[in-house]
């Protein structure tokens, strides 16, 4: 009769293989934000108000004469506004900003120096960012699913 019996395991493959997979962590965190930042972008541009007037030059025909040699700051510097510049400057930040030890933060919204003197008032009374965010909140879920399940599927546990 055995007085006890005495069990061992290598743990350090599996050791080895859980850091790993916490280092990937952060980078697929990362990964979804900026995938939500697309949604926002994307859902926000789709509801953002552009002007309907047909005798004023609009954002895409001023870049259509600045690539065939036009002088951009002519034509933005006219004074008059411009259709589907408030649209067209919605952008994410290009850097994710560390806000905590597990937490990032990207900040989408109008960018260009015309479009936010008027994009509070525009957002006011459309509500176009806060359908980019609604839609980015639904993404996020998402993205950070698939990110994380990959992270995971990797081999080497």
């Amino acid at each position: 009769m055995a007085d006890g019996v005495t069990l061992s395991a290598v743990t350090e493959p599996a050791v080895r293989g859980i850091r790993a997979r916490q280092t990937g962590m952060p980078r697929a965190a990362m990964w979804a934000l900026r995938q939500a930042g697309r949604q926002v972008k994307q859902q926000a541009r789709r509801a953002a108000p552009v002007l309907k007037d047909q005798n004023l030059t609009s954002v895409r025909q001023i870049r259509k004469a600045v690539k065939a040699g036009g002088n951009a700051k002519e034509l933005y510097g006219s004074g008059k506004p411009i259709p589907g510049l408030l649209r067209d400057s919605i952008r994410s930040s290009r850097s994710i900003k560390r806000t905590g030890p597990h937490t990032y933060q990207l900040t989408v919204g109008p960018r260009s120096s015309r479009s936010i003197l008027y994009a509070a008032k525009m957002e006011a009374k459309y509500g176009y960012m806060a359908q980019g965010q609604a839609a980015g909140e639904a993404a996020i879920e998402v993205a950070a699913v698939e990110a994380f399940h990959r992270v995971w599927q990797k081999p080497g546990l």
